[in-house]
C-alpha cells in the first residue's frame, strides 16, 4: 500500500507543495462476496484501516 503525504516547503520565499511517498505492508486484504466489500488492514502496526464498498467509495 503506497501513502502520500504532501507538505508545502519553502524555497528562496516561495511556497512549494511536495509530496512524500512511503510503501506499507499490507497485513489483511479480504473481500466479502456477501456485503461486496473489500477490506484492507496495513502498516507497521496495523494503523491503516481501508474499506471499500461495492460503489468505490472508502471510509
Amino acid at each position: 500500500m503506497l501513502l502520500a503525504n504532501t507538505q508545502t516547503i519553502e524555497y528562496s520565499n516561495i511556497p512549494l507543495s511536495v509530496t512524500f511517498y512511503q510503501y506499507q505492508c499490507i497485513q489483511v486484504f479480504r473481500y466479502d462476496q456477501k456485503l461486496k466489500t473489500l477490506y484492507i488492514q496495513a502498516g507497521l502496526k496495523d494503523e491503516i484501516a481501508v474499506i471499500i464498498d461495492q460503489d468505490g467509495k472508502s471510509n
